[in-house]
């Protein structure tokens, strides 16, 4: 396949045939400038939800035109405010808008009158009234678009006279106003001034959401069918499940899925790559929306990511009611998170809109602090925040608290201090499959599951049940220890029979979110399974672990043999890292049993399509590109 990859996720659309979505947006824009007043829009969103997107296809002269705007008559400039210095004035502004105006414009008068107010040193309010005088008698009007707003509600030098003044003549002139931002624009700015300006008062605000399922399947549908490479069921529902709805995120994922259609390989290989190269390009982005969240926002969003690390209860949405036991102020909270898309909303229920986002929580709240605590400090802070418990439970989260490495740990006191939810938070944090670094002994409360306190040397030392053969386990050498001690201990684990995509994948999401292991490599196995390589750097069982799966049978050891034994590579994702290709000390042979009808008391469904956790997902499948509302079925 020779196709160029269709998929975009470095730069703003600047093609509307390629933009999806977002006619409700675009027509409350419109319809604003369409009235009389000709009227202001504030757009707010997350970062790369589109907003510069929506700003370019709103000014394209085709868009203006279909929306019933004469391109003649009413210019758009739009202005990148990321430019702004610490240093810059609003005269210096002004000076670029007018520069900017003057490329749009076509009356020599204007110009000239542009050009003379551009030389002086500063341009003042009534200089600016004055220019739009005469563009209003020459029925000209004015559309600044202004992206990023917040870097001037961050700029000391834009105080209250420039908001009054830019506010005066978007009131009684030809000039409307459409900004960008990711909060609200009163709260951007830190002067309580400035927030009291009646300047805000001049927009409509308009949330920018992630997409629907709908859009989602319109975007897929639209961009792949030019192409020939068409997208299995199976892997649009992947591409839901780690991106959402949000444009960027889903544009990454799927030109990596693209990429890998491209490459020739096979459903599972595919699934297996965007898997193993996605969530290192989207951390950044996760790690903005984690970091642009208020403390009680942040508690919320980890007790569905603890949540998310229980088999059980993986892919399943919670009410607010249900989620006030475990933090009672949910429902003051969810509501915002739910506006902003970092929570999927279907009726009633919550739950994070991706799971590689439940990923990250969960890797923030498990990192080592950045800076060594201070334990007399840290001890004291303790105790002042855990002061109205009772003391049954204090004892228990004081200890933990205690005996616990994370970066996270002033959240941990302000979410534990709660006595009515205190219990069951514990209760969560233990059940959890969240690796949290554990100092010495903890009480019973808090002891993670089938945790060891053994070293690094024997995180594969431990005695499997449930085996129908002999056990050849014995003791790791002397050598293997000593290298397993510095740089972890390698295991390849052959799954037999060989899963399908859905299950192995399920499988690989558990070796890396439960047994927090890394996975090297994918590959076919000489004994007609999958073989499956990870790296384990932390003390756990993870034969009985395994054992304690539903899907697993039995689990053996096997001898290891040399590479020339392997089948076709899926993915190699580590090599030499510690100085050497990894080589496994330990070889285990996983039995699973055979698939099981699904919860619904329907048959299991084949290859290439999955159940799904969030209720009508978008489909393309290989025939035919299918959109699906997210409410009701999918339509052609």
């Amino acid at each position: 396949m020779n196709a160029t990859n269709p998929f975009i996720y470095g730069n703003p659309l600047t093609d509307p045939q390629r933009f999806i979505g977002r006619r409700t947006e675009v027509e409350q824009i419109y319809s604003r400038l369409r009235n009389p007043e000709f009227e202001s829009s504030s757009l707010v969103g997350e970062r790369r939800m589109g907003k510069t997107s929506v700003l370019n296809f709103i000014s394209h002269p085709d868009i203006v035109r279909r929306s019933g705007l004469d391109p003649a008559a009413c210019h758009f400039v739009y202005v990148d405010l990321q430019m702004l210095g610490p240093d810059t004035t609003p005269t210096r502004l002004y000076q670029h808008l007018l520069r900017r105006i003057g490329t749009k414009i076509e009356d020599a008068e204007l110009k000239k009158m542009l050009d003379g107010i551009n030389q002086s040193e500063t341009i003042d309010n009534y200089d600016l009234s004055d220019l739009f005088d005469i563009i209003d008698q020459r029925e000209q009007y004015i559309v600044l678009l202004l992206d990023e707003f917040e870097n001037i509600g961050a700029n000391a030098n834009f105080g209250p006279e420039f908001y009054y003044g830019l506010r005066s003549l978007a009131i009684h002139h030809n000039l409307a106003l459409v900004t960008s931002s990711q909060s609200d624009l009163v709260e951007l700015s830190r002067s309580d001034a400035v927030r009291s300006s009646p300047f805000f008062n001049i927009f409509a605000t308009i949330h920018l959401q992630p997409f629907s399922t709908k859009d989602v399947g319109e975007l897929l549908q639209t961009y792949l069918k030019s192409t020939g490479v068409p997208f299995t069921q199976t892997e649009v529902q992947y591409l839901w499940q780690i991106a959402g709805g949000f444009p960027f995120l889903l544009q990454m994922a799927s030109a990596m899925l693209f990429r890998a259609h491209q490459a020739g390989h096979e459903e599972a290989q595919r699934i297996a790559l965007v898997h193993s190269e996605f969530p290192a390009q989207a951390q950044p982005h996760l790690r903005n929306y984690w970091e642009f969240t208020t403390g009680e926002e942040r508690i919320i969003l980890a007790v569905l990511a603890l949540l998310h690390t229980q088999k059980t209860a993986q892919g399943q949405s919670w009410t607010a009611p249900q989620l006030e036991g475990w933090y009672r102020r949910t429902s003051n909270v969810v509501p915002g998170l739910a506006r902003r898309g970092l929570l999927n909303r279907i009726h009633d229920q919550y739950l994070l809109f991706s799971t590689t986002f439940a990923d990250s929580i969960i890797d923030g709240l498990t990192a080592d602090p950045s800076e060594p605590m201070n334990a007399e400090e840290w001890q004291q802070k303790i105790a002042d925040g855990l002061a109205p418990l009772p003391e049954g439970a204090k004892y228990h989260a004081q200890q933990w608290l205690m005996n616990t490495r994370t970066a996270q740990g002033d959240l941990f006191i302000k979410w534990l201090a709660d006595p009515q939810t205190v219990e069951a938070a514990m209760e969560l944090i233990a059940s959890s499959g969240a690796p949290f670094h554990t100092i010495g002994e903890l009480p019973p409360l808090a002891t993670a599951a089938k945790a060891e306190t053994t070293n690094v040397a024997s995180l594969a030392g431990v005695e499997l049940s449930k085996s129908t053969g002999p056990s050849t386990r014995g003791q790791i050498s002397l050598d293997d220890a000593e290298a397993a001690e510095t740089a972890g201990a390698d295991i390849e684990l052959i799954f037999t029979p060989a899963p399908d995509p859905t299950r192995l994948l399920q499988l690989c999401q558990w070796l890396e979110q439960i047994a927090k292991a890394e996975i090297e490599e994918m590959a076919g196995s000489s004994e007609g399974g999958t073989s499956v390589r990870i790296l384990l750097k932390r003390p756990i069982a993870l034969a009985e672990m395994l054992l304690e799966l539903p899907e697993v049978e039995e689990v053996t050891e096997r001898p290891v043999q040399d590479e020339g034994s392997k089948g076709r590579r899926f993915i190699k994702k580590r090599k030499d890292t510690r100085g050497r290709t990894p080589s496994a000390l330990q070889r285990w042979r996983v039995v699973l049993r055979p698939p099981s009808p699904s919860a619904t008391g329907e048959p299991a469904q084949e290859t290439g399509q999955t159940a799904s956790a969030v209720p009508d997902q978008p489909s393309v499948n290989a025939e035919e590109d299918i959109a699906g509302e997210q409410q009701g079925p999918p339509s052609p």
